[in-house]
């Protein structure tokens, strides 16, 4: 007998609740003796093309609402959108017929969705799991962004989704394919990243519009892409891209929010379209043949954004083209049935074909000319920074959490979860409306105040410090040189925590009082001391009208212990006049004089385009109306000269800008410090603006190579107006400015023979080198026109009551050097940059020398540093299960690089790492942590470069001897220790 189908009414079946299905009759389970997994997949005709019907549903995590708002459906007249009603519909369709399936991607839905079913329910998904008719798919908390996030972000947003569902389901929830079919433009560390956890294969829609004309002339719409030049095979991903996006094919949409005809099949009627429809859909398939390499099987995605809201509507639709396409399979050679990404990925493996490969990225992103999808590379950049904040400062709570042995990650668990939400492909990115940036916002403050709950509860009762509920013990506003601690206590101690595996030198600048003499000490000494005007452009702020603060109280802390914190006591008193050094004034040319040679910098913009008919300027597009920005002049100068730094204050030819260019005591590099906003948009023409910075070392002849960082680690080569795995034609040409901008996540460089400039930042911006020995950087944007790509609002951000333009601040580090000392310098600094120090404040009634006296540790440190030496960094330190720790080291220099020691590999003992920790049992895992290393065995992929002769499935086991293990450059290795104190 065939499955059993209700014969209610629609508006009927919607009312019942899953509490009344329950296990009931109209549950039509599967078969017993069914699995999950490829032993699952249907069976393939190879004597037919089969055509993989996929149902899915896109759900973006935020984007024209917020997350809570899509998920119950509110403010339907935004967008009509309700998540929780997706898995209510899908859950009774399988139920009824064993033969459909579905896939689900966003694990941050369905965690919330899971969290509020029944029992009944949990037990029917569980059979559906276990029986591959639900399958995950991707598997990340959210499906990320892949321009504008950090590894680390990238790495824990994917291990949070793995986590829940291999929690769940066991090893049928584990993904065994990558899904990011959204995202605007694909990294090659991405792909890197995907390969270490264990992904077959990943699928994608959004390439360049010509890259994708000339893959589909060439038949190489798929490809294994090799993810590292350091890792080899071990890197490689086979990669698919979609003809046409991820929506079903045109003509066979069939949700609510399509207007596509149904499949009408009584032939009484005058509605009557069988023949019609089919015919269209071998017409479709047929076409799509001729794109790709197999002509056996074809993938097509039968859904879309917040597709299924309807189960019902959709799966009556697609049970018909099965059934009629099958019936005319003798005529047209065409089969088509329900399945999965995973299952077609394995069906194209068992083809035995031999695949394209790819080397470089697919960015930038265009999909038409002069529509460049550079602009989100910055779009909204005070969230780029507080996300890229809070996910050091989160990096931080899960050492102290671990190394303070923290039974499991429940504490942190909000935080993570913003962190997840956060590296949505509609989040980082920029690209959503502003009452949902502010949720977002919201989201990442709260979790930063679980963060540093966190941290203060493991760490203060170790100084005897009681813990105040509801106290911030920690200084949020430092960006705008505010904090109620050092602005309101006469004595306090602030304990610093330094996430790094190494010990660290660090410069703290503290805002106090005008006319206050502080004093630094340590356990032992009195740390000098040195006093900087807060600039004027800063004391104006309005976040700033309730601050006392006028000066920066400067001074350094030298040997902050690896993975631990050294406590400063400081002691503030009145004096009766300022300590304050005034100010040198310096012309523009005195400046330059004393900047290193042949470097020059310039705050500029270009204007926007604002034509909506044709294409704008907006959240997602860069489009500059002339090719030529309008540069500033450094009108006048002031330098403060001190023991520990010199500072040089940029005033500029513009009013709504200004910099600051620092260099610190016994640091190599520079520091330059912007200050942009707000942008004006008025004026005899409303006119958009894109604010840069370019950096120009007129000594070095780069010939229009540069490089750019790929998710913050492996560095990419660029060169000007040229693609490596396309022609260009005549975009370079025809857009000669945002066809040439890449993401920068943490930093670029250009370089000769002789000498590099590089550059880092503090949060992703879009940036290119446009002319020799120059670089330049996007830091803001004010847009007035919509780029029309479905947001529907411009990229127009204001702050408090009066709707002024948002003032954005931030920081670029400068280095010049030869090839060894640039690649040493940027690895590591690009690693500080990322993991600041966290400052926690505590007021004190202690002498400093009852304090220096005490018996309190007032320096502690969670491993031996000398194990790790100066090439491995340690990606992540967190609490497992009970008894467990999750630790991932990675070595962080590229093996191309070939330096005489960093590049090498090396070698460590996992058991000589901690300090009071004992390891006993060692368990390898995958990147994400949700399979043993020795378990886990990838497709293998013949290509041009590896033979056929490999086995059927790839090992990614590594060679290890008890706790020694080794690693080679760019390998990141994830374990899971059982420990004791």
């Amino acid at each position: 007998m065939g499955p059993i189908r209700t014969a209610l009414p629609l508006l009927v079946i919607q009312l019942f609740s899953l509490e009344v299905w329950g296990t009931s009759p109209w549950f039509v389970p599967g078969p017993k003796e069914a699995t999950c997994g490829y032993d699952g997949c249907p069976k393939i005709d190879p004597a037919m093309i089969n055509v993989h019907l996929v149902p899915h549903s896109h759900d973006d995590v935020g984007w024209k609402k917020t997350v809570d708002q899509y998920y119950y459906g509110d403010k339907q007249w935004v967008q009509r959108a309700g998540v929780q009603y997706i898995f209510d519909g899908i859950v009774q369709e399988l139920s009824l017929d064993p033969s459909k399936k579905f896939i689900q991607v966003e694990i941050a839905y369905f965690w919330r969705w899971w969290s509020q079913a029944s029992e009944e329910t949990k037990s029917m998904v569980h059979q559906m799991v276990n029986e591959g008719r639900i399958e995950f798919i991707g598997g990340g908390w959210s499906m990320n962004d892949e321009a504008a996030t950090h590894y680390t972000g990238l790495i824990d947003n994917m291990a949070l989704g793995f986590k829940q569902i291999k929690d769940i389901f066991g090893d049928c929830g584990i993904p065994r394919v990558a899904w990011q079919i959204d995202p605007f433009g694909h990294s090659k560390e991405q792909a890197n990243l995907f390969a270490q956890m264990g992904f077959d294969g990943l699928f994608f829609a959004r390439i360049d519009y010509r890259d994708k004309a000339q893959r589909m002339e060439s038949q190489e719409m798929q490809m294994v892409w090799e993810g590292s030049d350091s890792l080899g095979e071990d890197s490689s991903i086979f990669t698919g891209v979609f003809t046409d996006l991820y929506a079903a094919p045109s003509g066979f949409q069939f949700d609510m929010r399509y207007d596509d005809d149904p499949i009408v099949d009584d032939i009484r009627l005058r509605e009557y379209n069988l023949k019609e429809k089919i015919d269209l859909f071998v017409e479709t398939v047929l076409s799509n043949m001729t794109k790709y390499q197999s002509q056996t099987n074809l993938m097509f995605t039968m859904g879309g954004d917040f597709n299924f809201q309807i189960a019902n509507l959709n799966y009556q639709n697609l049970d018909k083209l099965i059934k009629y396409v099958n019936e005319r399979s003798g005529e047209t050679n065409i089969r088509a049935f329900y399945s999965t990404p995973s299952c077609f990925l394995k069906a194209l493996n068992d083809e035995g074909l031999t695949w394209p490969t790819k080397t470089d990225d697919f960015f930038p992103y265009a999909d038409g000319p002069n529509s460049y999808w550079s602009g989100y590379f910055t779009s909204r950049p005070s969230f780029k920074f507080h996300e890229r904040q809070t996910n050091g400062m989160f990096q931080a709570a899960k050492q102290v959490a671990a190394l303070f042995q923290a039974p499991n990650m429940d504490e942190l668990f909000d935080l993570q979860r913003a962190l997840g939400v956060a590296q949505h492909h509609d989040a980082i990115t920029g690209t959503n409306h502003a009452d949902v940036d502010a949720d977002y916002h919201l989201r990442l403050h709260e979790g930063q105040l679980v963060a540093q709950g966190s941290m203060t509860s493991h760490i203060f009762p170790v100084l005897n410090q009681v813990i105040e509920k509801d106290t911030d013990y920690t200084c949020s506003r430092l960006n705008i040189s505010s904090c109620s601690w050092t602005e309101e206590n006469g004595q306090l101690t602030v304990t610093i925590y330094n996430p790094l595996p190494r010990a660290l030198n660090y410069n703290v600048r503290l805002p106090v009082q005008d006319k206050m003499t502080v004093r630094a000490f340590d356990a032992t000494s009195e740390l000098s001391v040195e006093y900087v005007p807060i600039p004027n452009e800063i004391l104006a702020l309005e976040e700033r009208r309730q601050s006392l603060a006028v000066l920066d109280a400067i001074f350094r802390v030298t040997n902050i212990p690896a993975m631990g914190y050294k406590v400063i006591y400081i002691d503030q008193t009145p004096i009766d006049e300022s300590l304050l050094k005034p100010l040198e004034n310096m012309s523009p040319e005195d400046f330059q004089k004393e900047m290193p040679d042949n470097f020059n910098v310039q705050l500029g913009h270009y204007l926007s385009h604002q034509d909506y008919d044709t294409q704008a300027s907006g959240a997602y597009i860069f489009w500059p109306l002339e090719e030529k920005a309008e540069m500033s002049t450094i009108v006048s100068s002031e330098k403060y000269e001190g023991g520990l730094l010199n500072e040089w204050r940029l005033k500029l030819s513009i009013d709504w800008a200004s910099l600051i260019v620092r260099k610190y005591e016994d640091s190599p590099e520079y520091e330059v410090e912007w200050l942009v906003g707000p942008i004006p948009i008025d004026g005899d023409e409303l006119q958009g603006k894109e604010i840069i910075l370019r950096y120009t070392d007129s000594g070095v002849a780069n010939e229009g190579r540069f490089f750019t960082d790929a998710n913050g680690r492996q560095m990419i080569q660029r060169q000007r107006d040229a693609r490596p795995s396309f022609d260009l034609e005549d975009g370079a040409q025809e857009e000669p400015i945002a066809s040439n901008y890449y993401p920068i996540t943490s930093g670029i460089f250009i370089g000769d023979e002789t000498s590099q400039l590089s550059l880092l930042n503090d949060r992703s911006q879009g940036g290119s080198s446009l002319k020799d020995g120059e670089i330049e950087l996007m830091v803001h944007r004010r847009t007035l026109v919509d780029d029309r790509r479905g947001l529907l609002e411009v990229l127009n951000e204001t702050a408090f009551e009066d709707q002024s333009g948002l003032i954005v601040r931030g920081k670029h580090f400068f280095f010049q050097g030869n090839e060894a000392l640039s690649t040493v310098w940027r690895r590591t600094k690009m690693q500080e940059q990322f993991l600041q120090p966290s400052l926690l404040f505590f007021d004190t009634l202690e002498t400093v020398e009852d304090w220096q006296a005490s018996s309190v540790e007032k320096t502690w440190s969670g491993i031996n540093s000398d194990e790790l030496g100066d090439n491995v960094h340690v990606v992540s330190l967190e609490p497992w299960d009970d008894g467990q720790i999750l630790l991932r080291l990675e070595h962080f220099f590229e093996a191309q690089e070939k330096h005489a020691r960093q590049s090498q590999s090396t070698t460590i003992d996992l058991n000589k790492l901690f300090q009071g920790l004992t390891v006993l049992d060692v368990l390898e895992t995958t990147l994400g942590g949700n399979a043993p290393l020795e378990s886990m065995e990838r497709l293998h992929w013949n290509t041009h470069s590896w033979n056929s002769e490999h086995d059927a499935y790839h090992s990614m086991v590594r060679r290890q001897q008890d706790t020694q293990i080794s690693l080679e450059p760019m390998q990141i290795r994830t374990f899971i220790l059982t420990i004791e104190s």
